[in-house]
């Protein structure tokens, strides 16, 4: 999957007149089909979002996979702009998302958060989870701006039994999927017979008769 991305990157900064220094590592890692099926979405719109907001003119972005026990660790780093949590913020409270009150709370406490969601607090997981309700693009381009693409690699890595991470300091952002090697969930039926329940996997159901 990781083979389509070179050129995608290259166009994108193309379009931006900007240039990105882009290298992969971990390619030769293998996941389930059912996994790599729906991971292209997801990374489209992070290698996007690194284009677009994670590098100025020129930066450098990498993604890389590497294995973990029974998980798949993959990232997409960019070098250079880290997430404006202020302005995250202050979108947020402009679109009713976070009333003024809890949006001055928050701006208190960026200075305190390591602006990581691995940090610990509940404060700072709320303001990363903002990441994914809103744009910061003042305009909508074909790339960004219309404040859905974040959304949907976190519903997208959750519904594969996955996890999110986000972090941003000075010299960069970083986002961290972590999924399993093979889904141990699948897509089922559930029929009760007596005191049991059966799951029917959908792949194998034509239809269901009252």
């Amino acid at each position: 999957i990781f083979e389509r991305f070179p050129r995608m990157v290259r166009d994108l900064a193309h379009e931006q007149n900007k240039e990105a220094d882009f290298t992969i590592v971990g390619q030769d890692i293998e996941l389930d089909r059912t996994v790599i099926d729906r991971l292209g979405e997801p990374l489209i719109h992070l290698l996007r979002n690194a284009v677009d907001h994670g590098i100025e003119k020129t930066g450098k972005i990498q993604l890389t996979a590497l294995r973990e026990r029974d998980k798949v660790i993959i990232e997409v780093i960019n070098e250079g702009k880290s997430i404006d949590w202020q302005k995250v913020i202050e979108v947020a409270v402009r679109k009713g998302i976070i009333d003024k009150v809890t949006g001055d709370k928050y701006s208190r406490n960026i200075g305190n958060w390591k602006l990581s969601t691995r940090g610990g607090s509940a404060t700072g997981g709320e303001i990363g989870n903002l990441l994914y309700r809103v744009s910061t693009n003042e305009k909508i381009t074909e790339t960004s701006g219309r404040g859905v693409g974040l959304s949907i690699v976190k519903s997208v890595i959750e519904s594969l039994g996955g996890k999110v991470r986000i972090e941003s300091r000075e010299e960069g952002t970083r986002f961290t999927l972590e999924l399993p090697l093979t889904l141990a969930i699948i897509q089922a039926l559930l029929v009760k017979v007596s005191d049991q329940i059966f799951a029917l996997p959908f792949t194998q159901i034509d239809r269901s008769v009252r």
